[in-house]
């Protein structure tokens, strides 16, 4: 064939092919179709293998065709015949079109499987491509009947033969790397794996899989990156196969929840266990169905961390205590750090302190990387660890060039390094915060070495006040006990008992000097302990006897609530369109007093009628109710006059904050009232109501700041529950407890919802302690309204302007 004649049936193809797959061309037929095919078949091998890709993308996406195709069929044969020419990149749209032919022949589908496994064995099947197998097995599942059972059967196997080929081929598979050899000891491994149903490991499949681990020699390595390809990796829209599924797949949580087993018994170092602990994360995922991915996998992360134990295992149970919302998780958590003490000899809070790493950091927190002419100099302080740069000896603002280009690596675990130490730290700030209720005590000797001198520990507890015996001390940057005044405090005895200080066992003048004292001294607490909130009990408390109105009748948001109070150790059903699903307890356990608090919520009263729902089928707002104490193992309310004074502030303090940052009350959107203006009354009063004890901390800590911001110097009042600011066009009153505003003269309201994503003029000023976000809002908005002329968001400028 002559190169002009070529070219012209080139275009003629072109013309039949896109003809032939138009769905405007209604009078289009099979006959039409299969004649483009049959004048493609003529073709030489290379111009077929040329032209072919592009007529299964436009036959791919054709949707005209009939159920009994020719066309399909010859597209079959073509496919078997060119197969071994395609190029790897071809490879999808072949499938993709294949997977949504309506194959006019079953007899054709052991010819299907068999290209797709000649694909598999050429190396060919990338991750696309393995996605789109299990849709052409569901199409044989869809015409399966009891006369083609067997065949359809037979074309799955071969399916999943060749999917199990292009996994153990195809990068980045975790054992892609190794040999042909080691790669089917991988293979059988997995499967091995697979077959285990149960909660934990069997003594079987420990005693079948110690031969096959024995002969992978970076067995771990290979895991932690196999571990790392679940993340991201979906198939049917949650991720793997689900159990139900004809077809096995070796991206189940039940491969790779053996591979966590069997992976914990071998020493594992601190990488793969912060593997695991992103694959537990992984596992409790929602899927698209508000299901979970794979709790039972997120239970085996946790039970392989508890046994890798001290310290790599431990580290990341501590960093997951602070992340995991899941109860039983939670509980699988507690139990594996308890496992880990009773080995140790010691308790679960013993445990916390002794096992911690270091990770390089010496005492003094502080910590030297050399990279031949540069070096970094890493420092734990207030914010976490923070890394200064010389380059040839001299300080640069950023990582030098030679370190980026000739250190990429090492320059990726560094980082990667520190952000594991931050995480850790949040852990132990959480933990630290929870001393306040449980109370324990130490000999200074212990407390020197678990919290002083340790160096993600010490930038912690130097900024909080503790007891030595009955003394009030603050230590100091050497670890020297001080008082208030900073004056040097001579310790007595030979090993006295260290306590952390609450401010329910001292006087309001001695908590008012220690506040003074920090904020001179620019001490940010890492939480709020000078400056915590003393909830006593009321004369209408001691009139109810058994129970607490004091946080009742506010309207919350369920999804926010049930997060915060799952992470501040609370138990919280749901609450939902379904029998027994329109009042729930939220329950603390409080074992060191053999107590548990309970705070009661409802379904809003005519939930159902027009209520918004979540995803999940549960209410987005519930109402709250009473707290109560009951005895552990007793269903009973106890008077409440019979809980000591410091558990029932820390139960009170943990439902004013449940209250405070889920109430719709502060949400700015909310002015009116709601779905069908239902709360309008509940809003405002929430909005601008009396200062609850959070809001009175609040403006007390104001009340000393305020007068050292020079950017609001001469344009403040405190006045009752407002920071009244100045502006140049009107004045303004910010409410302590929601951060809403009101607008002189006529108190008119003025929205601004906060942007979480942008960083505001509050974030420069030193705040006494983390964690209050409406002080750091309140702020915010202060300095923005004082400077109103400069405002430049239209919607915020047009409610300023309005008469």
């Amino acid at each position: 064939m002559e190169h002009g004649e070529r070219r012209a049936m080139y275009r003629k193809l072109d013309e039949l092919v896109a003809e032939a797959t138009s769905a405007s061309c209604s009078k289009l037929d099979d006959f039409h179709r299969l004649a483009a095919w049959k004048r493609i078949q003529k073709l030489d091998p290379p111009h077929r293998a040329a032209i072919l890709p592009a007529a299964w993308r436009q036959f791919g996406e054709a949707r005209d065709y009939s159920t009994e195709s020719l066309a399909a069929d010859a597209l079959l044969e073509d496919s078997m015949k060119f197969a071994s020419s395609l190029d790897a990149s071809e490879i999808p749209h072949l499938l993709r079109a294949l997977a949504e032919f309506p194959v006019a022949s079953l007899a054709r589908l052991p010819d299907l499987s068999f290209v797709i496994r000649m694909f598999a064995e050429a190396g060919k099947l990338n991750q696309e491509c393995l996605s789109i197998i299990p849709t052409i097995v569901q199409f044989f599942t869809n015409r399966s009947t009891p006369a083609n059972a067997e065949l359809l059967r037979e074309c799955a196997a071969q399916l999943e033969m060749a999917r199990k080929v292009a996994v153990s081929l195809t990068p980045p598979e975790a054992y892609s790397h190794t040999s042909p050899d080691l790669r089917s000891v991988w293979m059988e491994l997995i499967e091995l794996c697979q077959k285990q149903k149960g909660s934990k490991p069997t003594a079987s499949l420990l005693r079948a899989a110690k031969p096959l681990v024995d002969q992978l020699p970076d067995f771990l390595e290979s895991s932690g990156r196999y571990f790392d390809q679940f993340g991201g990796f979906e198939v049917t829209g949650s991720w793997g196969l689900s159990s139900s599924s004809s077809l096995p797949t070796l991206w189940t949580p039940e491969a790779a929840r053996g591979i966590v087993w069997l992976g914990a018994t071998r020493s594992p170092d601190s990488s793969w266990c912060q593997a695991v602990a992103m694959l537990c994360l992984t596992g409790l995922k929602p899927t698209g169905t508000g299901s979970l991915r794979s709790i039972s996998l997120a239970n085996a992360c946790v039970q392989g961390l508890g046994t890798a134990g001290i310290p790599n295992g431990l580290t990341q149970l501590l960093i997951l205590s602070t992340k995991v919302k899941q109860k039983p998780v939670q509980k699988a958590i507690e139990r594996a750090i308890q496992a880990i003490a009773d080995r140790s000899g010691v308790s679960p809070d013993e445990v916390a302190e002794i096992g911690l790493p270091t990770f390089g950091f010496g005492a003094d927190g502080r910590r030297a990387e050399r990279f031949e002419e540069a070096s970094a100099e890493l420092q734990i302080d207030a914010d976490g660890v923070q890394i200064a740069w010389t380059s040839r000896g001299k300080a640069v603002k950023s990582v030098p060039a030679t370190v980026r280009e000739l250190h990429a690596d090492r320059l990726q675990e560094l980082r990667s390094e520190v952000k594991e130490v931050n995480r850790l730290i949040l852990a132990v700030r959480q933990r630290l915060d929870g001393l306040l209720l449980r109370q324990p005590t130490w000999s200074l000797t212990d407390f020197r070495r678990r919290y002083l001198e340790h160096p993600l520990v010490a930038s912690l507890a130097k900024r909080l006040v503790w007891r030595i015996d009955s003394c009030p001390v603050r230590f100091d940057t050497l670890g020297h006990p001080h008082d208030q005044a900073g004056s040097p405090i001579v310790v007595a005895g030979d090993d006295p008992r260290v306590s952390v200080w609450h401010p329910i066992d001292a006087g309001p003048q001695e908590t008012l000097q220690w506040r003074q004292a920090l904020e001179d001294a620019g001490v940010a607490q890492p939480f709020k302990q000078v400056h915590r909130e003393v909830y006593l009990l009321t004369e209408a408390e001691r009139t109810t006897d058994t129970y607490s109105n004091r946080f009742a009748a506010h309207i919350i948001r369920q999804s926010q609530f049930r997060s915060l109070a799952g992470l501040r150790g609370w138990t919280v059903p749901l609450l939902g369109a379904w029998d027994g699903g329109d009042q729930s307890v939220a329950r603390k356990q409080l074992p060191n007093q053999q107590l548990c608090a309970e705070f009661w919520v409802n379904a809003i009263e005519d939930a159902g009628n027009n209520s918004p729902m979540l995803d999940s089928g549960g209410w987005v707002h519930l109402s709250t109710d009473q707290v109560r104490f009951t005895r552990a193992n007793e269903n009973g309310p106890i008077p409440l006059d019979q809980i000591p004074p410091l558990v029932f502030s820390e139960v009170m303090r943990d439902v004013d904050l449940f209250v405070g940052v889920a109430s719709v009350g502060n949400d700015p959107n909310w002015q009116d009232g709601g779905p069908g203006g239902r709360f309008r009354e509940y809003w405002q009063t929430y909005a601008f109501g009396d200062l609850g004890e959070s809001a009175k901390t609040r403006r007390a800590v104001l009340e000393r700041m305020l007068p050292r911001l020079t950017k609001l110097a001469g344009k403040w009042t405190l006045v009752d529950r407002f920071l009244v600011i100045r502006g140049s066009i009107r004045t303004y009153k910010i409410h302590l407890g929601s951060g809403n505003i009101l607008m002189e003269p006529n108190d008119q309201y003025l929205c601004i919802v906060p942007d979480q994503s942008k960083r505001s003029a509050a974030t420069d000023v030193r705040l006494p302690f983390e964690g209050d976000s409406v002080l750091s809002i309140i702020l915010s908005k202060a300095f923005m309204l004082a400077e109103d002329t400069k405002i430049a968001d239209r919607s915020i400028v047009s409610q300023i302007e309005r008469a």
